[in-house]
Order: C-alpha cells, then sequence, then structure tokens
C-alpha cells in the first residue's frame, strides 16, 4: 500500500517537477557565483516544492540534491526570486 502512495506521488508530480526545471537553471550562473559552486553540483537535483505569492509576486523555489534517483534528505536549497525573477 505505501509503495502504491509513493508511486502515485512520483507520477502525479513528475510534470511539476520538469516545468519547473528550466526556470530554476537560469539561476545557476549566479548560484555559482554567490556560492562557489561548480556546474557538476546542480546535475543531480530535483525541484520538490514550488510557490509564488500573488500578493507579491515573489516565488520559492526549493531544490534537493540526489543521488542514483534517490533523494539526500538534508541537501535542500531554497531560491526566493523577487517580483522581477531576480534571486534575493
Amino acid at each position: 500500500m505505501r509503495l502504491s502512495f509513493l508511486l502515485l506521488f512520483l507520477f502525479s508530480t513528475s510534470g511539476f517537477v520538469h516545468a519547473q526545471k528550466a526556470d530554476w537553471k537560469s539561476f545557476i550562473p549566479q548560484l555559482q557565483e554567490q556560492c562557489k559552486l561548480q556546474e557538476s553540483d546542480f546535475e543531480n537535483v530535483i525541484v520538490t516544492s514550488h510557490h509564488k505569492s500573488p500578493k507579491s509576486g515573489m516565488e520559492v523555489i526549493w531544490l534537493r540534491q540526489t543521488v542514483n534517483g534517490l533523494e539526500i534528505h538534508g541537501a535542500d536549497v531554497q531560491l526566493v526570486l523577487d517580483k522581477n525573477q531576480k534571486l534575493t
């Protein structure tokens, strides 16, 4: 039963994750400069959540590192964008 629920959850969110990938990847150069990261640090990253405030226009994207397709809990990054799509 738990496996069925997990598979249902993964398949229901996979479209959302793929839709968000292009958006956050445009910030890689800025993240590399600010956080001293390599491009390879972003190879196995998935979007775990995304929220845009209708009031302020601010957007929050949560990313998580994976290894061999398994999520590493605690290896999360939160991107906060202002209404002009600039990293804050």
